[in-house]
């Protein structure tokens, strides 16, 4: 262990405390620049193709920063209009359908699946209580979701101040992020050897994260979300988007969102005496079943590999954590956390720091 001596804490101090003045003075943009930095990092791949064919980083970094940019900004406004205008349909189309099953008692006597699925579905959503309570969430729902595209929108302004930052925080990060990484590893007082470990396992966690959860279950979500729209789900956005969610849960993942999506599509088509909406929610199912459940079974190891994984419980939780915490950015930046965090104990208990 090298000699601490009065003009080392002094520098400490002094970058201790010009670290926070930093952070300080970017709170404001912390979440655009945080974002930049994450989106150099996931695409950086694409740069590096590009870069080697056009042998100029700067203009590699412009072309892939300015494409990220044009196409988050389009699929973003897209996605939010689409789930404002499908969480009102959605709630005035539930709405309608709760009110028809209460007022309409069902009764089949007959021993068959089809009066099994009848009877039960009138006594659980028929019940007056039950339909209160579904009214209920649905308001309170959509109002939160219809919020949320209208503030979306209306904070133009904002929205393309962040764009702008983000941008040139990728175009830097994307032109100078190896230089500025290597500066970075100088600060800290440890060995090469240390710092090569260290350096691998942080990166292998990372790739786990984005690559291994966070995009999979971006992938299902749109997968299941071609299915939704195939077979005449008016809400496939918010059914997709929940799938991508649901996908982060341990075990059971996916199949809390189609499976329920196509029993409700089965009942409705029992209920209305239609056999193509029963044939639709069952092909749901089985396309559930066979493509949306298993398809990370196919992509996880072309994106992963043999790299570090991270249990998806952790994955779950600093989701949830970094949208709370974070809001949209949050959905990367939460996971990468307490990856970072479980890799840093692990490097501790393994490695012996001289």
């Amino acid at each position: 262990m090298k000699e601490i001596t009065y003009p080392k804490i002094v520098y400490w101090i002094l970058f201790v405390l010009l670290l926070v003045a930093s952070l300080i003075v970017l709170r404001p943009f912390i979440y655009p620049v945080i974002g930049g930095i994450l989106l150099a990092y996931i695409f950086h791949p694409i740069y590096k193709k590009i870069f080697k064919k056009l042998k100029r980083n700067w203009v590699a970094a412009l072309i892939i920063s300015l494409s990220i940019i044009l196409v988050f900004t389009i699929l973003t406004v897209i996605i939010a209009d689409l789930f404002a205008n499908e969480a009102y349909v959605t709630y005035v189309m539930l709405k309608q359908k709760v009110s028809t099953i209460t007022t309409i008692n069902i009764v089949c006597n007959e021993s068959s699946v089809k009066c099994s699925i009848l009877n039960f579905y009138s006594k659980t959503v028929g019940d007056p209580r039950v339909s209160i309570y579904i009214n209920n969430a649905l308001g309170k729902t959509t109002t939160y979701a219809v919020n949320w595209a209208t503030d979306f929108i209306v904070s133009v302004p904002q929205l393309v101040l962040n764009l702008f930052i983000m941008f040139f925080v990728m175009y830097y990060t994307f032109k100078d992020g190896e230089t500025l990484v290597k500066k970075i590893w100088l600060i800290f007082p440890l060995k090469k050897d240390h710092q090569e470990k260290i350096g691998k396992r942080v990166t292998d966690v990372i790739n786990s994260t984005i690559y291994g959860s966070i995009v999979v279950s971006i992938i299902q979500g749109a997968t299941a979300l071609i299915g939704y729209y195939v077979v005449g789900i008016h809400s496939s956005v918010i059914l997709g988007i929940a799938t991508a969610f649901a996908a982060l849960i341990p075990a059971i993942g996916t199949a809390l969102v189609w499976i329920p999506a196509s029993l409700v599509l089965i009942a409705d088509g029992l209920t209305a005496g239609n056999n193509t909406i029963v044939f639709n929610g069952i092909g749901l199912m089985l396309y559930g079943l066979l493509v949306v459940s298993t398809i990370d079974n196919f992509v996880r190891p072309k994106l992963v590999g043999d790299r570090a994984r991270l249990h998806p419980a952790l994955v779950l939780l600093g989701v949830l954590g970094g949208l709370a915490m974070f809001g949209t950015i949050g959905l990367f930046l939460g996971p990468l956390i307490l990856a970072l965090f479980v890799t840093f104990v692990e490097i501790y208990e393994e490695t012996e720091f001289e």
